[in-house]
């Protein structure tokens, strides 16, 4: 499997996950779940996301946080 990057869309608040390769792609499926809570969770403990890792098997989510200097 092909290791994902993420690219950054037009919005300053849109981050896309993208999984390498040569294919066409269509969006269009949303899921709801907590992540704008978990993530602002993250920021008031004085965390900042920087990514998220995606566990194809179980579809668990790890968010990546930028190492405090």
């Amino acid at each position: 499997m092909n290791v994902v990057d993420f690219k950054f869309g037009n919005m300053e608040n849109e981050m896309i996950f993208w999984k390498d390769g040569d294919y066409e792609a269509q969006g269009g499926f949303f899921i709801r779940n907590n992540l704008k809570e978990f993530f602002q969770t993250l920021i008031d403990a004085g965390h900042e996301p920087v990514g998220i890792k995606v566990d194809m098997e179980s579809f668990n989510l790890e968010v990546i946080v930028k190492v405090k200097e």
